[in-house]
């Protein structure tokens, strides 16, 4: 676990309970009040896991794996990794909607499949920390004023074959992001300001993220015909490093979100129809109609 680095401190502050954040909290908060009370402060969650969510899930997890023992010299065969962990996962209560499973086992395995191949292409070099531990998969903090606790998880820390070391983030979608998306993601900079923060642990000493990118994996159906594309990853070029100016301007977005959640503001947040947070929530019942079939507590950590 790593030390916890202050950013951006400030003597004379009043102290208060640390409270904890990340990109994906923020996000939920963003998106609707509401549901970031009914997720992180409820504590609720779907008793069935969409299958979207799962295969990517698995597919992430099964990657992190690999890599690390690709690190280490003796990688295993991520197909049959991730056959055996879609059978764990496969334990719990599954959604599957419209989907085939064979439909959606098939495409996870070509996912894998072609995954070393395209991995070896990009010349991508897994770095290792102060211990000698492969960067995949590492939990890193730093604090900032008003007790905020900011916590990111990095997929992976790499360095390119110019000697730049880069952030990357895998994700898993039905399709690419938009074009341009990853010199803007706040994702990306969060992870940016931790490895940063944690260099010495990390190993770094005085070298700093020079970018950071997606390395996307399209979740399509496996075709037919052979010159159907199928599953395939999406790669580009790494953003560049993110400017002082937009590591400030963050900061304050989070400290001024982060007053509003504890002063307990959770309004509902509907929006326009056609573009409504509410369509693919899960806890749109429980907001509009008080009915909260299908959510469970979620387990405790």
């Amino acid at each position: 676990m790593s030390a916890v680095v202050a950013i951006g401190s400030q003597p004379g502050l009043l102290r208060q309970k640390t409270f904890w954040i990340s990109h994906s909290k923020l996000g939920t908060y963003l998106s609707c009040p509401r549901k970031y009370k009914f997720s992180y402060v409820d504590q609720l969650m779907p008793e069935a896991q969409p299958i979207n969510l799962l295969l990517g899930s698995v597919a992430h997890d099964t990657l992190a794996h690999y890599l690390t023992t690709l690190a280490f010299g003796h990688a295993v065969d991520p197909v049959a990794e991730f056959e055996r962990r879609w059978e764990q996962a496969l334990e719990a209560v599954v959604d599957f909607g419209s989907k085939a499973p064979e439909d959606v086992l098939a495409t996870g395995r070509r996912l894998m499949a072609i995954f070393p191949e395209t991995w070896a292409s990009m010349g991508y070099r897994v770095l290792m920390d102060a211990d000698g531990a492969p960067i995949v998969e590492r939990e890193l903090s730093f604090m900032l004023p008003d007790d905020i606790k900011v916590t990111v998880i990095l997929d992976l820390l790499v360095e390119n074959a110019a000697g730049d070391v880069l952030t990357l983030d895998f994700k898993f979608s039905a399709q690419a992001s938009m074009e341009g998306f990853s010199q803007m993601s706040d994702q990306l900079l969060l992870q940016q300001i931790a490895v940063d923060a944690n260099a010495p642990m990390l190993g770094l000493d005085d070298r700093k993220v020079a970018g950071g990118l997606f390395f996307e994996g399209i979740k399509a159906k496996v075709p037919t015909k052979r010159d159907a594309k199928g599953p395939h990853y999406i790669v580009d070029a790494p953003a560049r490093r993110r400017s002082d100016e937009d590591v400030q301007e963050w900061i304050s977005e989070a400290r001024n979100l982060v007053a509003d959640i504890r002063s307990g503001r959770f309004p509902k947040r509907p929006m326009g129809s056609f573009d409504s947070p509410c369509k693919l929530c899960d806890y749109v019942s429980a907001c509009h109609e008080k009915n909260y079939a299908g959510l469970i507590k979620k387990p405790a950590r």
